[in-house]
């Protein structure tokens, strides 16, 4: 996914967006023991549809991935998600919301700041870092990092950072980690993936947790991957469209399945996305038509841990 960062560069000057990310932020109000880089056994995978790759019978009897039922606690409340306009991509936290009054309480903290900053008593670098100062005490760490990235700010992977390192065991925290990424994120990278791991032990049943794992780590563990991803299908439909699991079965030399678990995700995929849906339903049926052509090449592939075929499914992600 998943975005797999929520920071997009926005055409504004550093000004306009320390001021709109102060106007806004502090209209709002919230009432509300993991190193992620250690070494840790990677939790057991949900059981999924493998393919035996030298059974072509096989194959053909199993065209679709088999529904994976998961057991969720009893009375469990599943996660709330908003969804990103421009990548189309769930973020995995409510909207935030202002409460009454919240705008004429922050215009008594915002105006003497700005007509300092215009005055010239304080430099652009000072100005910003009050602001970024501000909303932290009025909104909290987190909810304010939350906040920079779904506004496209530019620091917030650093605030990310620093709410990982001054929060490392709460699942909230991780899971803004996971979404924004840090200064040194990466999406396929070892660290993310301790991070995710150490969330799904948490919370085994977050299909976000499930979905962004699987999207982790099928390039060089695609069987374990397909189990996260199907579950999270089953968990949260939403998730269906981006075809993780055909992506696993890609990777793991199962065309046939490949082929119809794509072709599931594109009948399942709103207009926006079935161009780049149905891409993926080509590629893999053209590499079914090919046989053994090209095999070896995309061997060599797997053995080096290269994803054959991207998750990315939009222009911006």
């Amino acid at each position: 996914m998943i975005r797999q960062s929520s920071a997009k560069a926005l055409p504004l000057t550093r000004l306009s967006l320390g001021l709109a990310a102060l106007c806004f932020a502090l209209s709002l109000w919230f009432s509300s023991g993991c190193d992620p880089t250690s070494q840790r056994i990677p939790p057991t995978p949900p059981p999924a549809d493998t393919a035996d790759t030298a059974s072509s019978e096989q194959a053909a009897s199993s065209p679709s991935a088999a529904a994976v039922t998961p057991e969720a606690p009893e009375n469990a409340q599943g996660p709330r998600f908003q969804q990103d306009p421009h990548t189309f991509t769930l973020i995995p936290w409510a909207p935030i919301e202002a409460p009454p009054g919240a705008w004429e309480r922050t215009q008594k903290i915002v105006k003497p700041l700005y007509q300092q900053y215009r005055a010239g008593e304080m430099s652009q670098k000072e100005y910003d870092e009050k602001i970024h100062q501000i909303n932290v005490a009025a909104l909290g760490l987190l909810p304010y990092t939350r906040f920079l990235a779904e506004s496209g700010h530019y620091d917030a992977p650093t605030y990310a950072d620093r709410a990982l390192a001054e929060n490392p065991d709460d699942f909230e925290t991780l899971i803004t980690w996971v979404e924004i990424g840090g200064r040194e994120f990466s999406t396929y990278g070892e660290e993310r993936a301790a991070v995710l791991r150490r969330l799904y032990e948490m919370q085994p049943h977050h299909p976000y947790v499930l979905h962004q794992l699987a999207l982790c780590i099928y390039g060089t563990q695609p069987a374990a991957a397909l189990g996260y991803a199907q579950k999270a299908q089953q968990l949260e439909p939403r998730y269906l469209p981006y075809g993780v699991d055909g992506l696993c079965y890609y990777q793991m030399g199962a065309y046939e399945q490949a082929v119809a678990a794509l072709e599931r995700a594109h009948a399942a995929a709103p207009a926006r996305m079935k161009r780049a849906t149905l891409q993926r339903v080509e590629k893999a049926r053209k590499t079914l038509r090919l046989g053994a052509a090209g095999e070896d090449v995309r061997q060599r592939l797997r053995d080096k841990g290269v994803r054959l075929m991207g998750p990315l499914l939009f222009v911006r992600h």
